[in-house]
């Protein structure tokens, strides 16, 4: 069954800082991937994205989603929230075979480099945490220009928060990595 990889990332909608919390490895909090193999029933951790990249595997049909959410929750709800992710090729990565600049392509076979859909919404249940994702997202490259193996990707992803206030906006930013092996 194929792979869902989720990139999960907390932030203090108090701070003035626009970075995501960092790592909290007592529960997994802060920047993490999870993965989810049985049709995102259930999530277990795969990775710190500071150390950490996910390898989708191009044939086994593994997808991707990028998520948000507030820690503290936040005493009112925001009035709106917009994520963005860039992707580009790593040429910085030793022997990267990629010769496209996204692992994702528009309808037309050309690589789609901007994800900024509407991001929906998931509410654990006995929960206060929303969460606001993007995707999932299935790996599509040309394979006529795209290269073979493993190609090596580097993304940046941007949130834009509105407070309830819909005067205050907050902006976090993130570059972790990811991998895609084309066969």
């Amino acid at each position: 069954m194929a792979t869902v990889y989720a990139l999960n990332l907390n932030f203090d909608p108090t701070a003035t800082t626009g970075l995501f919390l960092p790592y909290n490895s007592a529960n997994n909090t802060g920047r993490a991937w999870l993965q989810s193999t049985d049709g995102e029933q259930t999530w277990t951790f795969a990775g710190n994205p500071d150390n950490y990249a996910p390898m989708l595997d191009l044939s086994a049909g593994d997808k991707v989603q990028f998520a948000i959410s507030a820690s503290p929750a936040p005493s009112a709800a925001f009035s709106s929230v917009a994520l963005t992710v860039l992707f580009a090729n790593d040429r910085s990565a030793a022997n990267n075979p990629a010769r496209i600049a996204s692992p994702f392509q528009l309808g037309n076979g050309n690589p789609r480099c901007v994800l900024n859909d509407a991001p929906t919404t998931f509410s654990p249940p006995n929960s206060n945490v929303t969460w606001y994702f993007i995707g999932p997202y299935t790996p599509a490259v040309n394979t006529n220009n795209s290269g073979n193996g493993r190609l090596k990707f580097e993304f940046s992803i941007a949130a834009i928060v509105t407070l309830s206030d819909r005067v205050t906006v907050k902006q976090y930013g993130y570059d972790p990595e990811m991998d895609v092996d084309v066969d």
